[in-house]
C-alpha cells in the first residue's frame, strides 16, 4: 500500500485553499457600516409606470404611514348596511311570491295529496301517499324555475 497523505489531490486543495484563516476572510470582505454617511436615495426605475403624458407615475404608498382601518367609520357602514338589509328583503319577498305563485298553480294536486293523507286508503297511507306527493312536487318544482 502506498502513503495517500503525499498524494497529488491533498497538496492540490492546500495550495488551492492558500492556508487562509476564515476570519481573517471574514474581515477583510465583510461590509462595514458608517454611521456618518448618508443612505443612498432610490430612484425609480425605468421600467416603472408612466401616466398619459409621459411621465413617471408618482408613488402613492408611503412604507412609514401607519396603516387605517377601513371599516373605522361608521358614516360609511349605515348606507351599506341598509343597502344589504334591502336586497335580502328583496330577495325574501321574491322568494315569498315564487313559493305562494307555485302553490297557486299546482292547489289541485296539492288537494289531492292532503286528500290522500286525511282520507286515503291504508295502502296509501302506509305509501305516504308517494303517488301524489311525486305529482304535486314534480309541478311544484317546475314553476319555481
Amino acid at each position: 500500500m502506498t502513503d495517500r497523505s503525499s498524494g497529488t489531490a491533498r497538496e492540490y486543495v492546500e495550495s488551492y485553499v492558500k492556508e487562509q484563516d476564515l476570519e481573517n476572510y471574514l474581515s477583510e470582505n465583510q461590509p462595514q457600516y458608517d454611521p456618518n454617511k448618508a443612505t443612498p436615495e432610490v430612484t425609480p426605475s425605468p421600467t416603472s409606470e408612466k401616466t398619459s403624458d409621459g411621465s413617471p407615475k408618482p408613488s402613492t404608498f408611503n412604507f412609514h404611514e401607519r396603516s387605517k382601518n377601513p371599516f373605522s367609520e361608521e358614516k360609511t357602514q349605515e348606507p351599506q348596511k341598509q343597502n344589504t338589509m334591502w336586497v335580502v328583503r328583496d330577495f325574501l319577498d321574491q322568494k315569498r311570491e315564487i313559493h305562494e305563485t307555485a302553490l297557486d298553480n299546482c292547489a289541485d294536486l296539492h288537494s289531492d295529496l292532503l286528500t290522500c293523507f286525511k282520507h286515503g286508503s291504508w295502502w296509501d297511507k302506509a305509501k305516504m301517499c308517494e303517488h301524489q306527493k311525486q305529482r304535486f312536487w314534480k309541478c311544484y318544482n317546475k314553476q319555481k324555475v
